[in-house]
């Protein structure tokens, strides 16, 4: 766990340093492009007609949601986000889940 949270640190030290003008709403607006580039790479994937092909694409969607996650790690470094953060996770918190599907019950349509 703690070489996980020191791998957090990393990536906001990084982040920092490579782009020390970002702001919450540039993260917010980068976050934004990277879910559209995971969008148009899943597009890719269902295009992709052979089985070379498609490992190639779902290779690509992986590395997309990577990027997904890394910027929104680094949307954490901005306390307006990290605030609203804790303020959905709270809600999260008293929300009752279904275990299989991850979604919480209230928007589960029984899959």
């Amino acid at each position: 766990m703690l070489s996980k949270i020191l791998k957090i640190i990393d990536i906001w030290k990084w982040h920092k340093n490579t782009f020390p003008q970002a702001t919450s709403k540039s993260q917010l607006i980068k976050l934004q492009s990277e879910i559209n580039e995971v969008v148009d790479a899943k597009k890719e994937l269902r295009n992709a007609n052979n089985y070379q092909m498609r490992n190639i694409k779902r290779k690509h969607v992986r590395e997309e949601l990577i990027d997904v996650i890394i910027t929104s790690i680094n949307c954490l470094r901005y306390q307006d986000i990290y605030e609203d953060v804790c303020i959905k996770m709270s809600s999260n918190k008293q929300r009752d889940w279904n275990t299989k599907t991850m979604h919480h019950k209230e928007n589960d349509n029984g899959k």
